[in-house]
């Protein structure tokens, strides 16, 4: 199945949140912990469904425009991708987790475009 756009969760600098990995490709920890607070609405420590929507307008991740509402379709993809133990809510642990694979997926697409190797060796 075709997976919805994910090119504006960007791994570089940005204004609001800061750099979401450190310059090792590492997920950088307090801009993951600050990301998940903000979304995190009614501070219970899990993002459910309906702070879905807000994660996925935050992070530009519901296609098309930036500003687009996120369909039903792409919120229930995005709770997958994030909800481990599908129970409806994303912990922290879940929502650090899914990040850091959506960052090696990127950054493992991003070497093997520029040529495979990582200019070691």
């Amino acid at each position: 199945h075709s997976r919805p756009p994910t090119q504006a969760l960007a791994l570089r600098s940005n204004e609001r949140y800061g750099s979401l990995v450190d310059w090792r490709g590492r997920l950088d920890p307090v801009t993951v912990r600050s990301i998940f607070d903000e979304f995190d609405t009614d501070h219970s420590g899990e993002i459910d469904k309906g702070e879905v929507q807000g994660l996925l307008l935050g992070l530009q991740l519901a296609g098309g425009g930036s500003h687009d509402v996120p369909s039903q379709d792409t919120m229930d993809y995005w709770m997958k991708e994030f909800d481990a133990n599908y129970d409806g809510r994303i912990t922290f642990d879940e929502f650090n987790r899914a990040l850091g694979r959506w960052v090696d997926e990127r950054l493992t697409s991003s070497s093997r475009a520029a040529g495979g190797g990582s200019g070691f060796g």
